[in-house]
């Protein structure tokens, strides 16, 4: 509910609770000021219980309700976010790995702009990763770095955006512009090229600065999860 609706049915809930206090009350026993004022007081009076009545059950059924389902939605919510921004973040896991610094997922968090360039020029997208392998149509093969990125970065990314913004209603917008801007980055623009087998890149360098742009985007939208979304996850439990 936005904030002036919210001060709209409190200034009314405070005016009913006036006018039966006035009414049943302090001028109870008072004779009538004017003609019909009898009459008048009491129709305003019983306008006013039904608001208040109205306003009971507003808070009972309706806001209740929504707040429960808030709390269960956001915690959805949470969960796939922080599944996107792990599958955003391997792009720092390839790249870093390739360079030859394997399992550094601190670095994802606190590699600076001059060190991940510095990763970008040692690491190549066409080496074949040790450590994983891709399953294409049921077969599982060797893959390299480049064609990892794709697969476990920018294909879930995608998934998993559309995944959290089929609950666009509950989400607040902050959430959906930093998903916004990751998906219309210029690194999400270039990614399928690293599958390419027809790029002869032999580094990252030429993806470094958009990738580094991208990660910084990721980490903010990791930061505005864990703040916003992480309590309703904890609730929900």
């Amino acid at each position: 509910m936005k904030y002036s609706e919210k001060a709209k049915l409190n200034f009314f809930l405070v005016v009913s609770v006036i006018i039966i206090v006035l009414n049943n009350i302090v001028l109870n026993d008072i004779p009538e000021i004017f003609n019909r004022g009898y009459e008048i007081g009491q129709v305003l009076s019983n306008l006013s219980l039904s608001f208040i009545a109205s306003y009971i059950f507003y808070l009972v059924v309706v806001v209740a309700k929504d707040k429960r389902d808030k709390q269960n939605v956001l915690s959805i919510v949470y969960a796939l976010t922080r599944q996107l921004v792990g599958r955003a973040y391997s792009i720092y896991d390839n790249i870093a790995e390739a360079a030859g610094k394997a399992n550094d997922t601190e670095g994802r968090h606190t590699v600076s702009s001059e060190e991940f360039l510095d990763l970008c020029l040692k690491g190549n997208p066409k080496d074949i990763s040790p450590s994983r392998r891709l399953s294409i149509n049921g077969a599982i093969r060797e893959a390299n770095f480049g064609e990892l990125i794709v697969s476990n970065a920018f294909d879930n990314v995608k998934a998993l955006h559309r995944d959290v913004l089929t609950f666009q209603p509950y989400l607040d917008s902050e959430q959906v512009q930093l998903m916004s801007e990751m998906l219309n980055s210029s690194f999400f623009i270039m990614a399928p090229s690293l599958a390419d087998p027809h790029v002869t890149n032999e580094n990252f360098s030429s993806y470094g600065a958009a990738a580094y742009a991208f990660i910084e985007c990721t980490r903010r939208l990791d930061t505005y999860n864990e703040k916003h979304n992480r309590p309703y996850f904890k609730a929900a439990r």
